[in-house]
């Protein structure tokens, strides 16, 4: 079983999930980002509380754990990048640089 996939993941008020045959489809403020999914193997839904979950058709086989959690880890980066956006922090340290 997949630690990671059995967590569900919490979709802010202002993004929406929709899952159309092997896609998924997360629009947010900051765009949309469409995910492949092999749906012989996930099944996916959105709660009542507007929470997303992955649920897999057959959770004995080992390849089909580690599937899970890579394929909530995309939806929850999906999520994530069209809600914050994308952000990098560069730290400069030395002596002789100039900003």
């Amino acid at each position: 079983m997949s630690k990671l996939g059995k967590k569900s993941i919490v979709l802010p008020k202002d993004s929406s999930v929709k899952v159309e045959g092997n896609t998924v489809l997360v629009t947010g403020p900051k765009g949309s980002e469409k995910i492949l999914f092999n749906e012989k193997i996930f099944s996916s839904k959105v709660n009542e509380k507007n929470e997303f979950q992955i649920i897999p058709n057959n959770k004995k086989a080992k390849n089909i754990s580690v599937l899970w959690g890579t394929y909530r880890s995309l939806v929850n980066n999906a999520v994530l990048g069209v809600t914050k956006g994308h952000e990098k922090n560069l730290e400069m340290n030395g002596v002789g640089f100039r900003a």
